[in-house]
Protein backbone atom coordinates (compact mmCIF):
# COMPACT_ATOMS: atom_id res chain seq x y z
CA UNK A 1 0.00 0.00 0.00
CA UNK A 2 0.65 3.16 -0.53
CA UNK A 3 -0.02 6.17 2.51
CA UNK A 4 -2.64 8.37 -0.09
CA UNK A 5 -4.06 4.64 0.32
CA UNK A 6 -4.91 5.50 3.88
CA UNK A 7 -6.60 8.78 2.60
CA UNK A 8 -10.65 8.82 5.07
CA UNK A 9 -9.42 4.84 5.53
CA UNK A 10 -11.12 5.29 8.82
CA UNK A 11 -13.60 8.23 7.77
CA UNK A 12 -15.92 9.63 10.65
CA UNK A 13 -13.93 7.29 13.36
CA UNK A 14 -12.48 8.36 16.52
CA UNK A 15 -8.42 7.70 17.11
CA UNK A 16 -6.34 7.17 19.87
CA UNK A 17 -2.70 8.59 19.67
CA UNK A 18 -0.33 7.08 21.89
CA UNK A 19 3.21 8.78 22.98
CA UNK A 20 5.15 6.88 25.37
CA UNK A 21 4.43 8.06 28.29
CA UNK A 22 3.92 6.09 31.64
CA UNK A 23 -0.04 7.18 30.85
CA UNK A 24 -0.33 4.58 27.66
CA UNK A 25 -0.64 1.99 30.43
CA UNK A 26 -4.04 2.84 30.73
CA UNK A 27 -4.50 1.49 27.06
CA UNK A 28 -3.03 -1.51 28.21
CA UNK A 29 -6.33 -3.71 28.82
CA UNK A 30 -8.61 -1.97 26.12
CA UNK A 31 -6.67 -0.54 23.20
CA UNK A 32 -8.21 -3.38 21.22
CA UNK A 33 -11.26 -1.30 21.63
CA UNK A 34 -10.01 1.08 19.70
CA UNK A 35 -8.43 1.95 16.57
CA UNK A 36 -4.65 2.90 17.45
CA UNK A 37 -1.17 4.84 16.33
CA UNK A 38 1.35 4.72 18.36
CA UNK A 39 5.10 5.69 18.45
CA UNK A 40 8.75 4.09 19.15
CA UNK A 41 8.58 1.91 21.72
CA UNK A 42 4.95 1.52 22.25
CA UNK A 43 4.47 -1.84 21.77
CA UNK A 44 6.42 -2.65 24.77
CA UNK A 45 3.12 -2.24 26.24
CA UNK A 46 0.50 -2.83 23.77
CA UNK A 47 0.15 -3.46 19.71
CA UNK A 48 -1.27 -0.63 17.89
CA UNK A 49 -2.47 -0.73 14.67
CA UNK A 50 -0.39 1.54 13.31
CA UNK A 51 2.99 2.41 14.64
CA UNK A 52 4.76 5.85 13.62
CA UNK A 53 9.03 5.95 13.46
CA UNK A 54 10.48 8.64 12.84
CA UNK A 55 14.02 8.46 13.82
CA UNK A 56 16.30 6.02 12.50
CA UNK A 57 17.62 2.49 13.59
CA UNK A 58 20.77 4.64 14.89
CA UNK A 59 19.29 7.11 16.46
CA UNK A 60 17.44 5.11 18.99
CA UNK A 61 20.57 3.69 19.74
CA UNK A 62 21.94 6.94 20.77
CA UNK A 63 18.80 8.44 22.50
CA UNK A 64 16.81 7.57 25.72
CA UNK A 65 15.59 4.64 23.86
CA UNK A 66 18.24 2.68 23.73
CA UNK A 67 17.94 -1.12 23.63
CA UNK A 68 14.25 -0.57 22.88
CA UNK A 69 14.77 -1.00 19.16
CA UNK A 70 13.73 -4.39 19.20
CA UNK A 71 9.95 -3.05 20.72
CA UNK A 72 10.02 -1.21 16.95
CA UNK A 73 11.52 -4.41 14.99
CA UNK A 74 8.91 -6.91 16.60
CA UNK A 75 5.58 -4.43 16.74
CA UNK A 76 2.50 -6.25 15.27
CA UNK A 77 1.49 -2.71 14.29
CA UNK A 78 -0.02 -3.84 10.70
CA UNK A 79 1.88 -1.03 9.21
CA UNK A 80 4.49 1.17 10.24
CA UNK A 81 4.31 4.97 9.19
CA UNK A 82 7.98 6.73 8.39
CA UNK A 83 9.48 9.27 6.05
CA UNK A 84 12.88 7.47 6.21
CA UNK A 85 12.66 5.31 2.82
CA UNK A 86 15.46 2.95 4.91
CA UNK A 87 14.08 2.37 7.98
CA UNK A 88 14.86 -0.62 8.60
CA UNK A 89 11.50 -2.80 9.56
CA UNK A 90 9.75 -5.04 7.34
CA UNK A 91 9.31 -3.68 3.54
CA UNK A 92 5.53 -4.80 3.53
CA UNK A 93 4.90 -2.95 6.54
CA UNK A 94 6.62 0.21 6.05
CA UNK A 95 4.76 2.94 4.82
CA UNK A 96 6.54 6.33 3.53
CA UNK A 97 4.82 9.79 3.73
CA UNK A 98 5.85 13.29 2.25
CA UNK A 99 7.71 14.77 5.53
CA UNK A 100 6.18 18.26 5.62
CA UNK A 101 7.53 21.35 7.06
CA UNK A 102 7.29 21.85 11.40
CA UNK A 103 4.14 22.95 12.65
CA UNK A 104 2.49 22.59 9.54
CA UNK A 105 -0.84 21.67 10.28
CA UNK A 106 -2.41 20.92 6.74
CA UNK A 107 -2.68 17.19 5.90
CA UNK A 108 -5.27 17.01 3.29
CA UNK A 109 -2.40 16.90 0.65
CA UNK A 110 -0.92 14.10 2.69
CA UNK A 111 2.01 15.77 3.51
CA UNK A 112 2.72 15.45 7.26
CA UNK A 113 4.07 18.27 9.25
CA UNK A 114 6.07 17.36 12.26
CA UNK A 115 7.59 19.27 15.49
CA UNK A 116 10.36 17.80 18.27
CA UNK A 117 7.36 15.21 19.52
CA UNK A 118 6.18 12.52 17.22
CA UNK A 119 2.75 12.42 18.60
CA UNK A 120 2.05 15.66 16.74
CA UNK A 121 2.82 14.03 13.20
CA UNK A 122 0.62 11.28 14.25
CA UNK A 123 -2.53 13.36 14.72
CA UNK A 124 -2.45 14.99 11.62
CA UNK A 125 -2.01 11.13 9.93
CA UNK A 126 -5.12 10.04 12.24
CA UNK A 127 -6.58 13.44 10.61
CA UNK A 128 -5.50 12.22 7.18
CA UNK A 129 -7.13 8.73 7.69
CA UNK A 130 -10.05 10.56 8.48
CA UNK A 131 -10.54 10.75 11.82
CA UNK A 132 -13.32 13.13 13.08
CA UNK A 133 -12.30 12.72 16.77
CA UNK A 134 -8.38 12.34 18.08
CA UNK A 135 -7.60 11.26 21.71
CA UNK A 136 -3.89 11.72 23.21
CA UNK A 137 -2.85 9.59 25.71
CA UNK A 138 1.02 9.10 26.63
CA UNK A 139 2.03 12.64 25.56
CA UNK A 140 2.87 13.45 29.37
CA UNK A 141 6.40 15.44 29.50
CA UNK A 142 7.25 13.94 32.84
CA UNK A 143 9.69 12.19 34.43
CA UNK A 144 7.97 9.10 33.64
CA UNK A 145 7.96 6.79 30.70
CA UNK A 146 6.59 3.19 30.20
CA UNK A 147 10.38 1.86 29.61
CA UNK A 148 11.20 3.13 33.12
CA UNK A 149 11.54 6.52 34.80
CA UNK A 150 13.52 9.65 33.33
CA UNK A 151 13.40 13.41 32.47
CA UNK A 152 11.64 13.61 28.96
CA UNK A 153 14.52 15.43 27.19
CA UNK A 154 11.23 18.18 25.86
CA UNK A 155 10.55 18.71 29.60
CA UNK A 156 12.18 22.63 29.12
CA UNK A 157 10.47 23.32 26.01
CA UNK A 158 6.90 22.71 27.54
CA UNK A 159 5.54 26.12 26.94
CA UNK A 160 6.38 25.00 23.05
CA UNK A 161 4.68 22.37 23.09
CA UNK A 162 1.92 23.65 24.35
CA UNK A 163 1.54 26.10 21.95
CA UNK A 164 2.13 23.69 19.12
CA UNK A 165 -0.35 21.46 20.25
CA UNK A 166 -3.14 24.52 20.50
CA UNK A 167 -2.43 25.57 17.29
CA UNK A 168 -2.93 22.19 15.99
CA UNK A 169 -6.38 21.38 18.09
CA UNK A 170 -7.65 24.81 16.68
CA UNK A 171 -6.76 24.17 13.46
CA UNK A 172 -8.05 20.68 13.48
CA UNK A 173 -11.45 21.87 14.57
CA UNK A 174 -11.84 24.58 11.44
CA UNK A 175 -11.73 21.34 9.27
CA UNK A 176 -14.25 19.61 11.86
CA UNK A 177 -11.31 17.47 14.09
CA UNK A 178 -11.70 17.29 17.38
CA UNK A 179 -8.32 17.05 19.53
CA UNK A 180 -8.36 15.87 23.20
CA UNK A 181 -6.16 15.07 26.13
CA UNK A 182 -7.06 11.96 27.49
CA UNK A 183 -4.14 11.65 30.16
CA UNK A 184 -5.02 12.61 33.33
CA UNK A 185 -1.08 13.34 34.05
CA UNK A 186 0.04 15.15 30.97
CA UNK A 187 1.54 18.56 31.21
CA UNK A 188 -0.11 19.88 28.08
CA UNK A 189 -2.47 22.02 29.61
CA UNK A 190 -3.54 23.77 26.39
CA UNK A 191 -6.18 20.76 25.29
CA UNK A 192 -9.59 20.03 26.23
CA UNK A 193 -9.25 17.01 28.50
CA UNK A 194 -11.59 13.94 28.53
CA UNK A 195 -11.71 10.48 30.59
CA UNK A 196 -10.57 7.65 28.59
CA UNK A 197 -13.76 5.81 29.70
CA UNK A 198 -15.89 8.81 27.89
CA UNK A 199 -13.82 8.60 25.00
Amino acid sequence: MEFTDFKNIHAGKKIIVSGCGASAFELKETYKNFITIGVNDISSVFDPDYLLVLDSKESFAKSVYKGTWQQVENTKAKYIFTQLENLEVPEHKRICFPYGERENTNFENGIIGHTANSPYAACLIAAFMGATKIGLIGIDFTENRISGKMRHDLIGTLWKMNAEYENLAKSLHSKGVELVNLSPVSNITSLKNQNLIHF
